[in-house]
């Protein structure tokens, strides 16, 4: 399995992230929503899932050079840019695809525990859904892709990561993923690629 990438959370950025997971559980319990895959029943669980999750993300971002939006109810839009960020424990790493996660986005398995995480590496989601990859681990009724780690792309082969230390490169980045030259402007002065418009990163219509 190729090496890893090792990224290490300030204290501040845990304190941060686990913020926007506090939200998104909050927001779960109070529209009364279902865990999803019969997973995390305890609420106990359920706390660490989200938290850990949410920097999990963070982390990622930071090592692609991304911004994080820290995403709330945004359910299957991808997490970090147009990256899909899933967390496993390292006892465990493989990289959780399922039925209706899109066959052409990018899935990122990252590993570890808050402050430090890994990211182990990505694959694409048609790729991921190999028959010998499905199962439904303690046949809660909701089969899935469990990827493993070896199967998985190098994550300095990503697109984001291997773009991220040409940044410094361009005269004017995206202020949403970074990569592509900023074109257009938002009302608070930050710029925006074509595909990231402005007008839709606050929530207006073209």
């Amino acid at each position: 399995m190729p090496a890893g990438a090792p990224i290490k959370l300030t204290w501040y950025e845990v304190r941060y992230a686990s913020m926007v997971g506090l939200w998104r559980q909050v927001a779960a319990w109070e529209e009364n929503r279902k865990e999803r895959f019969g997973a995390y029943e305890d609420a106990q669980n359920r706390w660490i899932s989200h938290l850990e999750g949410a920097c999990a993300e963070m982390a990622f971002a930071k090592l692609a050079g991304i911004y994080w939006d820290a995403s709330v109810n945004t359910f299957s839009a991808p997490d970090v840019g147009l990256i899909q960020v899933r967390l496993r424990a390292a006892r465990d790493p493989r990289l959780i695809i399922r039925d209706k996660d899109d066959d052409h986005e990018a899935f990122v398995l990252m590993t570890g525990v808050a402050p430090s995480f890994v990211a182990q590496g990505w694959i694409m989601g048609a790729e991921g859904k190999k028959a010998e990859w499905r199962s439904d681990p303690g046949g809660r009724g909701a089969p899935a892709y469990f990827v493993p780690a070896t199967a998985l792309r190098s994550i300095y082969n990503l697109s984001v990561i291997d773009k991220a230390n040409e940044t410094d490169a361009l005269d004017d980045p995206c202020a949403m993923c970074r990569v592509r030259p900023a074109t257009m402007s938002a009302p608070n002065g930050r710029r925006f690629c074509a595909e990231h418009n402005p007008m839709l990163a606050y929530g207006e219509s073209k």
